[in-house]
């Protein structure tokens, strides 16, 4: 476990990546895409968001940063479309009546320059907090993207190992970059399960080597229970110092899954705010869930977390429930 990278504090606070996207905001976004505005505009008002959002988590008092997200569109888009021979196609449904347009990867996929660098650049000269860093696996990429190529039409695996040689070369550059703490982004490995052991060795493939460089967080979401239950033994088995689980959301029913199967010697990422409701949890709750979860793990291996990404809840709603989410981790620590 690489706890040498983290500050010894028990209930350790942090987000899982992103931040309320403003309209305008994504609007600039189709801006940018028919030259209305330049791209020098548009990447001074995604810093600009940035780094107000660096300010209310010092204020907050977040143990481990995140950058926010604000530059990218969508978890898969922004990642896949900068892999060379990727195209957007038409917008599809995605979640909470949002939708996208998916990466179709009629090219051979390669990894080109940096991607998350430039933004956890900037924020790192920008605040003396620790930072978590995240990007998206190979798993969603493979299962939230379009195969135009037709070798990979014809042979799937290939783009699943293109994905993951060109996702290392992302995690090379963040390692060169000074990123210690770096998390991966995995729903579709628990929500579409459909071959569970090639996409956990392909998960597996992509941070082997790299277990002393980062403190690796595996991130899933919002799947069932019995497709959850599946993939569990196959996540204790990978190389990751802790798995972020949704919890809030499911009223810590998945503790049922970490008696059945245990957590190993992992960390867990507990997800004590619910991001699909504006309702404003208690710190009561949210104490009662740590001490529910403390039956099964140890408080220096217990992260307090929202349940997933903050993208689409409102700037005033996220603010509320972080404030409440940290006041109950302090009271955790005095209390456990």
């Amino acid at each position: 476990m690489n706890h040498s990278l983290l500050p010894r504090l028990n209930f350790l606070t942090s987000t899982v990546g992103s931040f309320p996207q403003p309209e305008e905001l994504r609007k600039a976004r189709v801006m940018l895409k028919c030259g209305a505005i330049r791209e020098e505009e548009y990447r001074l008002m995604v810093r600009d968001h940035t780094l107000r959002w660096i300010r209310l988590q010092e204020e907050l008092n977040v143990d481990i940063l995140v950058t926010g997200e604000f530059e990218r569109q969508d978890m898969a888009v922004f990642f896949g479309e900068q892999f060379s021979g990727s195209r957007l196609e038409d917008f599809v449904p995605s979640y909470e009546n949002r939708r996208y347009r998916p990466v179709n990867y009629v090219g051979n996929v390669c990894w080109q320059r940096p991607i998350a660098l430039p933004m956890y650049s900037f924020m790192k000269e920008n605040t003396g907090r620790l930072i978590k860093e995240t990007i998206t696996g190979p798993v969603t990429l493979f299962d939230w993207g379009l195969r135009g190529n037709s070798n990979y039409y014809y042979s799937p695996d290939l783009l699943r190992k293109d994905l993951v040689a060109a996702l290392r070369q992302e995690m090379i550059s963040l390692r060169e970059g000074g990123v210690k703490i770096l998390q991966i982004d995995e729903p579709a490995f628990t929500t579409k399960p459909r071959e569970l052991e090639k996409e956990a060795r392909a998960i597996s493939d992509l941070v082997s080597g790299f277990e002393n460089d980062f403190y690796l967080i595996l991130h899933i979401c919002y799947s069932t229970e019995e497709d959850l239950d599946r993939a569990f033994p196959l996540m204790l088995q990978m190389p990751f110092d802790q798995i972020h689980i949704e919890m809030a959301n499911r009223n810590y029913g998945l503790l049922r899954l970490i008696e059945k199967h245990g957590f190993g010697d992992k960390d867990i990422g507990l997800g004590v705010i619910d991001v699909h409701a504006d309702r404003i949890e208690t710190p009561e709750e949210i104490l009662d869930g740590i001490e529910k979860t403390l039956r099964f793990i140890p408080p220096e291996r217990i992260w307090i977390t929202p349940d997933c990404g903050l993208k689409e809840r409102s700037k005033e709603v996220t603010l509320a429930k972080l404030k409440v989410m940290v006041e109950a981790s302090k009271r955790a620590r005095e209390l456990f």
